[in-house]
């Protein structure tokens, strides 16, 4: 059984540095698949598996190992319209003849970063993190077990900000804040190789697991106790990182983007009220969100609070968040948690320079359909279920937000959906920003 080409792919067998698309046929592991991408040099690369895979039952019977070298869609061989059409994630799925398959897709491979030079860097890009658990790296997978890692460089640090005589160090994992494998030092990675080389990267994360916007944390602070204490948190945070730098990391300061991965909380995983030793495995009262109050009222008022007072930030610092996991969605979450999804992926119908992580790359269910895609371990409190990307997910989704990113920074005027228009505003903003940072 031998593929063949869909559109755009240009041949088997051929030479990633000069051919824009083509890919490797009969590659049995992904392992086999990364070996091939990595000895070409590719800068990308999908391992591709068909005969029944994913959404469909049966046995593989076929894989290729594909590379993209071009800012087109990844699935183009897989959909007549990539704009339209991203492969089985799809919500209806529109096949080509050449697609009786599915896909899994796999972490880009690692750009080449130069070392650090003597003196370097002279610029510093500062990279934002917040939401809840997602966006700290609630995982249990250990280095060694198969989930792309990235060596440590000085030209990506981490701040640190309860290290008061040295709040920076070169980021490893986990960065500072987080707990094992999050998203964001494969995007500050990414975003370093498309840097000068006197420049480098700061990451810095104010998540905080199992917090939201119902339950107060999150929301824009208007001097009520309780309301917004995440926001305020982050806010002196960013401060202290700039009043830290010119010392600490002597070189320019720019603000470059903020990542944010939360939902969850405020899509069901909660109990109401609140009291934290009567939540788990009790009939509780979940809250869940709508549509216009996530997007607009929460989430929407949050970026331009961030916006307004992030030292450094302004109308245009690109604001990138993150779909949850496919399994939590579907098969936990269901109705419920519909509309704050919806949400998600409305960002930039609402907001210009935004974008959003797209996280419907995952499978519900491992090979044998019957296993959540997710982190195993370290489950909800609420409901003891999946809810977590694993490590290797986590990855894949520094990828998706680099990607989201490239899409946001393009965004000066928003073109907000007949659902978004009928939400209203609930802040004045501006709609059209002059550009976007990057």
């Amino acid at each position: 059984m031998s593929l063949p080409p869909g559109p755009g792919v240009i041949k088997a067998n051929g030479n990633c540095k000069t051919d824009p698309k083509g890919y490797y046929p009969h590659q049995p592991t992904f392992e086999a698949c990364v070996a091939l991408i990595k000895k070409n040099n590719c800068t990308m690369a999908n391992y591709i598996s068909w005969g029944g895979f994913g959404i469909h039952k049966g046995v593989v019977s076929e894989s290729m190992c594909a590379w993209y070298n071009s800012s087109e869609c990844d699935f183009a061989n897989l959909c007549v319209d990539c704009s339209k059409d991203t492969g089985p994630q799809c919500p209806t799925p529109k096949w080509t003849t050449y697609t009786n398959f599915t896909s899994i897709v796999v972490a880009l491979w690692k750009p080449y970063i130069p070392p650090v030079k003597p003196g370097y860097p002279t610029t510093w890009h500062v990279v934002w993190t917040g939401g809840q658990s997602n966006a700290v790296g609630t995982n249990s997978q250990k280095s060694g077990s198969g989930y792309p890692t990235w060596p440590t460089t000085n030209r990506i640090q981490m701040f640190c900000v309860q290290n008061h005589s040295f709040p920076f160090a070169p980021a490893r994992v986990p960065l500072c804040g987080e707990k094992n494998v999050g998203f964001s030092q494969t995007f500050a990675n990414l975003l370093l190789a498309t840097l000068p080389a006197d420049h480098g990267v700061i990451t810095v994360n104010n998540g905080v697991g199992g917090t939201g916007f119902w339950d107060n944390n999150w929301d824009v602070p208007n001097g009520t106790h309780g309301v917004g204490g995440l926001a305020l948190n982050s806010v002196w945070t960013m401060k202290a990182l700039a009043a830290a730098q010119p010392t600490g990391l002597p070189g320019n300061y720019i603000f470059h983007a903020m990542l944010w991965h939360q939902g969850e909380d405020d899509a069901g995983d909660n109990c109401k009220p609140y009291k934290y030793y009567n939540c788990k495995n009790q009939s509780i009262n979940h809250f869940a969100s709508s549509y216009c109050n996530y997007l607009q009222h929460d989430i929407g008022a949050l970026i331009d609070y961030f916006r307004a007072n992030f030292p450094g930030a302004s109308a245009g610092t690109p604001f990138i968040d993150g779909g949850l996991l496919p399994y939590w969605v579907d098969q936990v979450g269901g109705k419920d948690a519909k509309p704050v999804v919806d949400a998600i992926y409305a960002l930039n119908t609402s907001r210009p320079c935004t974008g959003t992580a797209d996280s419907r790359i995952f499978s519900d269910f491992k090979p044998d359909g019957t296993t959540p895609n997710g982190e195993p371990n370290a489950r909800t409190f609420y409901t003891g279920k999946v809810i977590h990307f694993n490590a290797t997910q986590a990855t894949m989704m520094g990828h998706q937000y680099w990607a989201a990113y490239q899409r946001a920074v393009g965004l000066t005027t928003v073109v907000p959906s007949a659902r978004t228009q009928a939400c209203g505003s609930s802040a004045s903003f501006s709609d059209t920003v002059a550009q976007c940072t990057q």
